[in-house]
């Protein structure tokens, strides 16, 4: 051990003399801090490798609680889809690393996931002679929000500036009675249209439907409308998830928004046993009806980004049991998926992504929104009385003419997209 040399000690002694200035200019402007006990740190520590490597239990925690402060979807609302597993041979993401790829800076998405390609469908034109009415479906999660936020309410006037619908059914407008008269006065302003509603008296904020008619629709030579809001069964009848509006005798339109199954599929068995079971009793039989609106079911693999994953077999809307629900009314009650009878073969065509795990970024959707009518309607072979149109005629053809998922106008509005139908009507002289 070497001995130290007196100019090294006279070094050591400036330092501390200055360290002992330091220290006592810290503690008059910097008081210091309670530290943490020994165990909180190390929990700390654990947390935040745990939450770089994008697992463990504890960076789950945190992720959980990062999405409680953002704020609770709806409950009513569909369940984030789960991330499928990763083979653990498999080369580490980027994200993985707690590093930013160089693709994901200059494209913005990540280069551990591929966009789902959506493939192409084709709009279909109106015959020669052929009235259209086109009726448009969306999922709003929130009215309010949109005609409170000017960004949000000019998506919704292109959106109807574009599709010039003659019908809009809107769900899960969150609305309450008391806010009807001045949300219904503003839509008027803004849009144009008016029409009925159901809210929700179970609880403030939930659910909702409403159904919008433009002004000036008797151009159209169908029957006035007539509406009534239908209650549902058992525990989910006061949450105002149906409109019906029949137009004269032999058309009726059904606006749903149908009960999800809810967080851990509490709410599957009323779902499947009991509104399903209603709804298919309500409309047996019907000639006439055409159903639109968030049924809240992936009917087909095609409908959904990632059927192969068993995961999805206990998340809501992908259950074995609403789907084979759901297949049977179809059948029973002769009814046809308008746009799977349209677009057999088409993939990658969704209606819902998860925003708390950004799948719209790259189309990991699934299509839960529809409008399903009767095989009549389809085979254009359906006549409707219409007596009382303006221009005297006796009777009306009607067919369904197009269906159709408007997924790339309402980004950033909802986590639903706008589907539709266009109908054809012929008037016989």
């Amino acid at each position: 051990m070497a001995f130290m040399t007196s100019k090294s000690i006279n070094w050591m002694r400036r330092l501390a003399r200055f360290g002992k200035v330091c220290g006592r200019f810290q503690r008059v402007t910097h008081p210091p801090r309670r530290p943490l006990p020994l165990a909180a740190r190390e929990h700390v520590r654990f947390v935040h490798r745990a939450t770089l490597r994008g697992g463990g239990e504890d960076g789950d925690e945190v992720e959980e609680r990062k999405g409680r402060k953002r704020g609770r979807k709806d409950e009513d609302s569909t369940n984030p889809q789960p991330k499928p597993k990763r083979n653990p041979n498999s080369k580490p993401r980027s994200s993985d690393t707690g590093k930013i790829s160089s693709k994901t800076r200059r494209t913005g998405v990540s280069a551990g996931r591929e966009r789902i390609a959506r493939d192409h469908t084709q709009r279909f034109p109106l015959l020669q002679g052929e009235i259209g009415i086109k009726i448009v479906s969306w999922n709003v999660a929130g009215l309010r929000s949109i005609l409170n936020k000017p960004e949000k309410l000019k998506v919704l006037k292109r959106l109807i500036d574009e599709e010039n619908p003659d019908i809009v059914c809107l769900q899960e407008t969150k609305l309450q009675d008391s806010h009807v008269d001045k949300i219904a006065e503003e839509l008027n302003r803004e849009i144009g249209m008016s029409g009925f509603w159901a809210c929700s008296t179970e609880r403030k904020g939930y659910s909702g439907v409403a159904t919008l008619l433009k002004n000036g629709y008797e151009s159209l030579g169908i029957p006035s409308p007539a509406h009534r809001v239908v209650h549902g069964p058992g525990e989910g009848g006061a949450e105002g998830r149906i409109v019906e509006t029949t137009f004269g005798p032999n058309l009726r339109l059904l606006n749903l928004y149908v009960p999800n199954s809810g967080a851990g599929l509490k709410r599957l068995d009323y779902r499947v046993n009991t509104w399903d079971t209603w709804l298919q009793d309500n409309i047996s039989g019907d000639i006439n009806v055409v159903i639109c609106g968030d049924l809240n079911v992936a009917h087909k693999d095609s409908d959904f980004f990632c059927p192969e994953n068993k995961a999805y077999e206990t998340q809501a809307g992908t259950t074995p049991a609403e789907r084979e629900s759901f297949g049977r009314m179809l059948k029973e009650c002769e009814l046809i998926d308008t746009f799977r009878h349209l677009h057999p073969k088409a993939k990658g065509v969704y209606s819902y992504w998860s925003q708390r795990a950004r799948n719209r970024d790259w189309n990991r959707g699934l299509r839960l929104d529809y409008f399903v009518v009767n095989k009549k309607l389809v085979e254009g072979t359906h006549d409707i009385s219409v007596d009382n149109a303006a221009d005297g005629s006796k009777s009306t053809k009607i067919r369904v003419v197009d269906s159709f998922v408007l997924d790339s106008s309402t980004l950033g509005v909802s986590d639903h997209a706008p589907v539709g139908l266009l109908l054809g009507v012929k008037r016989l002289d």
